[in-house]
């Protein structure tokens, strides 16, 4: 088995299809060899990565309920003789877990279970992994009799007022880490020296990190299984034909109701700017199709060939684009980047500082309309691009799909004297 202590999105790609095993009702045997584990791994990777969500009480609150002898006991005694500091409690396991799958997915009665449940849950795990790698970089990595004779040596020092980089230019060779790293040991109390000793510090209270599991926006890991960053890097390489276009959503302002749906087009490096309202994945959906009903079925299986979608809850259905409602012919293929890892759509990304030099960051959204947005993206792709040979974006549209293609997604080619990037909302 891989390495769980570092951040190993490889390691992803084998809980979803794990998830995906366990939800098809895959035998053991199967899953091993979809996996390309042994069984001991996979209990361990179960074991070590499950969610356990404590079982419901009833209305008296009382322990015994979840007693494993609890029937036993009423029926000898009677359930009010049933003591809450009973000697022989035993927490009751229901039987399906003591055998593959051993955890509560797919199992019909999880809703109206009241029991303790094991429920096994991709992006919880790569939480986990994600959470245990911050925490261990907390910790120093050096022996406490170092860290001791390292604490007599800059203490006193910090404390008579010189700078930690001070101490560094003077005697580089007695640090065993970074002055970052000895910043955040004073920050944590690993050191004597404190951090109101520092010369430079702040007034404010220093306020420790606490790292928390946050659960990724998706709502269905499923979706995700064979449709991974590795998965789209192998397709891409195999296919290097199909054309590609990455989608993202840009936000304002904290707490707006609007935000704009974006779709990169990697070959023409044209980007389309679409206003959204209700930030849900069956209105990303529709505005693809009205993308679709703009440019015709000939420019639209040429264009998302191949469409490439960050975790966001907005792209949850983005696999129904993969089907042809009319002939039921798979043409088009989606993938999903690695959690955390927005470089894995870096062109997409990059070419949004466009639009932030026109909305800057925590600007409101909710005055703006699709004919604001069309303006904008219109400059943003009528810009001249080194990386084209001087060529706009529009320029190798036009080239690519035909003569004036680019009006048929609402843009218009705009002179460079025409192009303001100064333009602010007030």
């Amino acid at each position: 088995m891989k390495n769980t202590s570092g951040f190993k999105h490889s390691l992803y790609a084998d809980f979803l299809l794990l998830y995906k095993c366990i939800y098809y009702e895959y035998s053991i045997k199967k899953t091993c060899q979809l996996i390309g584990k042994n069984r001991s791994t996979i209990y361990r990777i179960l074991h070590k990565f499950i969610k356990v969500i404590k079982g419901t009480p009833f209305k008296d609150q009382k322990k015994h309920r979840h007693c494993l002898y609890l029937k036993d006991c009423i029926r000898k005694e009677g359930f009010k003789s049933c003591p809450l500091d009973c000697s022989a409690f035993k927490q009751y396991q229901c039987s399906k877990l003591l055998s593959w799958p051993y955890v509560c997915n797919g199992c019909e009665n999880i809703g109206r279970c009241r029991k303790e449940k094991h429920i096994f849950d991709p992006e919880y795990a790569l939480g986990v992994i994600r959470n245990n790698e911050k925490e261990s970089k907390r910790i120093p990595k050096i022996s406490i009799r170092k860290l001791n004779a390292f604490d007599r040596f800059i203490s006193p020092l910090i404390k008579a007022g010189i700078s930690i980089e001070a101490i560094y230019q003077a005697y580089p060779s007695e640090f065993p880490v970074s002055i970052r790293t000895v910043r955040n040991w004073i920050n944590e109390g690993y050191l004597t020296a404190k951090r109101s000793d520092l010369i430079n510090t702040l007034s404010r209270p220093y306020v420790s990190k606490a790292y928390k599991y946050v659960p990724s926006t998706t709502r269905n890991p499923l979706m995700r299984a064979s449709r991974t960053y590795e998965d789209y890097l192998r397709f891409v390489s195999e296919n290097p034909g199909h054309n590609v276009v990455q989608l993202d959503t840009v936000h304002g302002k904290k707490g707006d109701k609007k935000c704009i749906f974006t779709i990169y087009d990697v070959t023409s490096k044209t980007q389309l700017g679409i206003l959204i309202e209700h930030f849900t994945a069956a209105e990303v959906k529709g505005k693809v199709n009205e993308i679709r009903s703009l440019i015709g079925d000939d420019g639209y299986f040429k264009i998302f060939k191949v469409i490439l979608a960050d975790n966001g809850p907005e792209f949850d259905e983005l696999y129904n684009l993969e089907i042809d409602d009319e002939t039921g012919e798979k043409w088009a293929h989606v993938f999903f980047t690695r959690p955390y890892r927005s470089g894995d759509k870096g062109a997409c990304e990059r070419n949004h500082e466009f639009f932030r030099y026109i909305l800057a960051k925590g600007k409101t959204m909710n005055e703006l309309n699709q004919e604001d947005l069309d303006l904008y993206f219109s400059m943003i792709n009528s810009y001249p691009r080194k990386s084209l040979s001087g060529k706009c974006p529009i320029d190798i549209l036009d080239e690519i799909y035909g003569k004036d293609f680019h009006q048929k997604l609402r843009l218009k080619k705009l002179p460079l004297k025409e192009i303001n990037f100064k333009i602010r909302r007030k």
